[in-house]
């Protein structure tokens, strides 16, 4: 069975101010093998509130790939039975994937922290290393889907919206607890927010998304900003085939873009001129984004079988 993936990624319109617009905070990778039929997908959200989290999001996604990639690319966090049942073991996937990623960011973020405080470890995640992870590591067998913060996942069309946890204590937030505070201080366990192992076979496709993916999931019926145009159903991007297409330029085979001009569209900002009777108005109508915040997405479905009818859905 071979997997079909696409990407795409937005700045939030929250981020587009256009006296101080933001670096987007988000980074995403993915890497799969027909062969050996695995697989790693993964995006990072960086913490709105630090200044550069979009480097500790990054370096997060590389380095989970360099791990993954010295495993030799297993799959770990599960068992599976002789009769087929399979059974998830979190704390196998934790040591395998998650401390290492741990010990490697440590070693990565320390020589960013400012060299005149007293503490630059403290210095680098409050400033590079906040971000969360959301993800799946699978193979022929098993897929194993993880969240450490908050996230979306949709499993065969049904979305999981991952929450951080509510706090008791009014005076703390509802932010995720993210992977730089087990960093900082290694007694301070990872919250795997989201943990779920599928059978590789029950699943026909999966979307592993940022938080700022959660408004898409109910805009179907939702105008793009200044079109006529609906958004349209989520299911579009894993049942029409339009969206892996690749594209071609200059007689040069590229990655698929469709899913990421719709995403542009439903995030950018749009500004009209109003019209009378008589021709334009002095007055400006603005058509607010769909994206308030930075929204990063990666499709994955099983390739479909030439022979079998067309049932992708309208």
């Amino acid at each position: 069975m071979e997997w079909q993936l696409i990407s795409a990624a937005t700045i939030g319109s929250h981020h587009r101010d256009e006296l101080m617009p933001r670096n987007g905070q988000d980074a995403f990778f993915y890497s799969y093998d027909p062969e050996t039929g695995n697989g790693l997908a993964v995006v990072a959200d960086g913490c709105g509130s630090s200044e550069y989290s979009e480097v500790g999001a990054h370096l997060g996604v590389r380095l989970l790939a360099d791990v993954w990639d010295r495993t030799g690319r297993k799959t770990p966090g599960y068992h599976r039975f002789s009769w087929g049942h399979i059974s998830p073991r979190s704390d196998e996937f934790l040591a395998v994937l998650i401390s290492p990623l741990v010990e490697k960011l440590r070693v990565a973020l320390l020589p960013l922290g400012d060299i005149n405080t007293p503490d630059r470890l403290r210095d680098a995640v409050k400033h590079y290393g906040t971000f969360t992870l959301n993800g799946v590591v699978w193979n022929h067998d098993a897929m194993v889907f993880f969240c450490i913060g908050d996230g979306v996942t949709v499993i065969n069309g049904k979305a999981d919206m991952i929450e951080p946890p509510e706090r008791d204590d009014p005076e703390l937030t509802n932010a995720p607890q993210y992977l730089g505070y087990t960093v900082l201080d290694p007694t301070i366990p990872v919250d795997l927010r989201y943990y779920r192992v599928h059978s590789t076979a029950s699943i026909q496709s999966f979307v592993i998304a940022s938080d700022g993916f959660g408004p898409l999931l109910d805009a179907a019926d939702t105008l793009l900003p200044g079109q006529r145009r609906t958004f349209g159903a989520i299911s579009q991007f894993w049942t029409e085939d339009k969206y892996f297409q690749s594209a071609e330029r200059n007689g040069e085979e590229h990655p698929p873009v469709r899913a990421q001009l719709l995403l542009n569209l439903a995030a950018r900002v749009m500004k009209k001129t109003k019209r009378g009777p008589d021709g334009p108005l002095p007055d400006i109508e603005t058509f607010p984004g769909l994206l308030d915040d930075d929204t990063t997405f990666i499709v994955g479905r099983r390739r479909p079988d030439p022979t079998q009818p067309d049932t992708k859905e309208s």
